[in-house]
């Protein structure tokens, strides 16, 4: 493992465990995504078109929080962020996504992971 691995925090089973949760406790998986935006939002955002499901997450609540930071890339204020992810801090958030970037071996999603990572609180 080289010094830049070596420097930031493992992703332990504690911190996927609560990433689980809060996952869990919002809805945040396929099915609640797609409930969450609609059969027509939903839709519109395969094929690229992000603004009607801005528009429905915007009555999702937490699960509407998590939509959008990490399906349309949206900055969304450090309090709804904090809520969404208890019971895993955003400190402990960011730091996996930053772990996960260092993982990432192919370098277009590497890029794509870095993009991101401007969008996160933190």
């Amino acid at each position: 493992m080289n010094s830049a691995h070596s420097a930031l925090p493992e992703l332990t089973s504690d911190v996927l465990a609560r990433l689980r949760e809060a996952f869990r406790r919002c809805g945040y998986d396929a099915d609640g995504v797609v409930s969450a935006l609609g059969g027509a939002a939903h839709a519109a955002l395969g094929r690229g078109e992000p603004l009607p499901a801005l528009h429905a997450s915007s009555d999702a609540g937490e699960l509407g929080a998590l939509i959008r930071l990490f399906l349309l890339g949206r900055k969304e204020p450090a309090t709804s962020v904090a809520a969404a992810l208890s019971p895993l801090s955003t400190d402990d958030a960011v730091a996996a996504y930053d772990r996960a970037i260092s993982l990432t071996h192919d370098p277009a999603q590497r890029a794509h992971l870095v993009a991101r990572r401007t969008l996160c609180p933190g």
